[in-house]
């Protein structure tokens, strides 16, 4: 018995087929934003293995911007960790059920939240904490929020408000202090992730410093505070941190 082959209709076949699975995973993609990222193939590899976790790995960088791997424990995951060996803890583990978009979801979520509540911890602990231990208790990015979000409202807002250019000036030599402490910090033998956290607060200390140089060379003194609205700015508004772009 032979049989015809229609290349033809073959061909018309194939297309169709693949015209469904790219409907397919364009559904996907438009509940789950991250897949987007993930090439076709890359995207079926992920959605072929929704619960393996050691599977998933390999896929995790492309999902989440310096995102390494997961930290694992016998109640699902308890943490993220950063191309840099950074621990994010989450709050309470998270199960891994159902359709692999649904539990990335709840992963952003929690992700988010653990961050948040670090940040409002390291806001309230700053100025109860020596400096130098502070910048290293906490995730970089919470450090790096809070000290922004402290230089705005608690140091140069509370200058200004006061109407004495030596509030500004001793908040100049407070900052240079600052920079000084951490930089005789860089200089010893310090773990990457340590190295890391400090470069950040320095360079926000540096920035801070010359803002407030700008500040004090404004004359008369009156013309500060409209230097200062052409700063850009962080503030804490309903547990949500605000940029303020200058003007």
């Amino acid at each position: 018995m032979t049989y015809r082959i229609d290349m033809t209709d073959c061909s018309a076949l194939l297309e169709k087929v693949d015209r469904g699975v790219s409907t397919y995973l364009d559904r996907r993609r438009a509940g789950c934003p991250r897949f987007f990222f993930l090439s076709d193939d890359e995207l079926l590899g992920v959605l072929g293995i929704s619960t393996d976790l050691h599977a998933l790995r390999l896929y995790l960088p492309k999902l989440f911007n310096n995102v390494n791997d997961l930290e694992l424990g016998t109640e699902g995951i308890q943490g993220i960790i950063t191309n840099d060996g950074e621990k994010i803890n989450l709050h309470q583990p998270l199960l891994v059920t159902g359709a692999v978009d649904d539990w990335l979801d709840d992963l952003i979520e929690m992700t988010h939240t653990a961050m948040r509540y670090s940040m409002r911890q390291a806001l309230r602990a700053q100025f109860r904490q020596q400096r130098e231990n502070w910048v290293l208790n906490w995730p970089i990015q919470a450090v790096h929020l809070a000290n922004s979000i402290n230089f705005t409202s608690k140091n140069v807002m509370t200058a200004l408000q006061s109407g004495r250019p030596t509030q500004l000036k001793h908040l100049h030599r407070r900052i240079l202090l600052q920079i000084e402490n951490i930089t005789k910090m860089m200089r010893t033998r310090l773990p990457l992730l340590y190295r890391l956290a400090l470069t950040s607060v320095l360079v926000s200390d540096v920035h801070s410093r010359d803002v407030v140089r700008k500040i004090l060379d404004e004359h008369p003194f009156g013309r500060a505070e409209a230097e200062w609205q052409s700063q850009m700015k962080m503030t804490l508004e309903s547990e949500e941190v605000i940029h303020e772009h200058g003007l």
